[in-house]
């Protein structure tokens, strides 16, 4: 299992950042699968409304009142794969 997270993809001399959602990742000898419900190319990503995603998920875990368990899990997925976007967007920058 992979947790949400950001991934540097190397080919040949370029680079690529991406940030993924949580899921699960098959390891070969000659190469890696991930399998997320959730993946966005560094150049792709609008940070602003990763920000955005971010405080809403937070601000309705804050409240709390009528979140069901799943839900909770829910948003603290939506919570991290934010952070992985952002964080693969700021990289990229750097």
């Amino acid at each position: 299992q992979v947790q949400a997270g950001e991934i540097v993809v190397k080919r040949g001399g370029s680079e690529e950042v991406i940030a993924i959602g949580e899921g699960f990742a098959e390891i070969t000898s000659d190469h890696v699968a991930i399998l997320t419900d959730n993946a966005a190319n560094s150049a792709d990503i609008d940070e602003a409304a990763a920000e955005e995603a971010k405080a809403k998920a937070e601000q309705r875990l804050e409240e709390g009142g009528d979140v069901s368990e799943e839900d909770a899990k829910a948003l603290n997925q939506a919570i991290l794969y934010s952070q992985a976007q952002i964080k693969a967007k700021r990289r990229k920058r750097v």
